[in-house]
């Protein structure tokens, strides 16, 4: 299936081919999770904070669906 997936923060310098507004377009095998696709781009975990889904929040379990827009946020730091 087909994901679109978009990386906000420095997480997109890893990835030459991400644009800036559109992301990348990932093809994964049906019935992936969103843990499989942070492992299929080769994400670490430590790199990332928060992810949605198609404007929602999810976890590492939750099942992948065709044409979703994953948006993938980096930890934020201050105080």
């Amino acid at each position: 299936m087909k994901i679109r997936v978009i990386l906000f923060g420095t997480l997109s310098k890893s990835y030459p081919v991400h644009d800036p507004v559109y992301g990348m377009e990932i093809e994964i095998p049906d019935d992936s999770t969103v843990g499989d696709l942070i492992s299929h781009i080769d994400l670490p975990a430590k790199k990332f904070g928060m992810i949605s889904m198609d404007g929602q929040l999810v976890k590492a379990g939750n099942p992948l669906q065709e044409n979703a827009v994953v948006r993938v946020f980096q930890p934020i730091f201050g105080g």
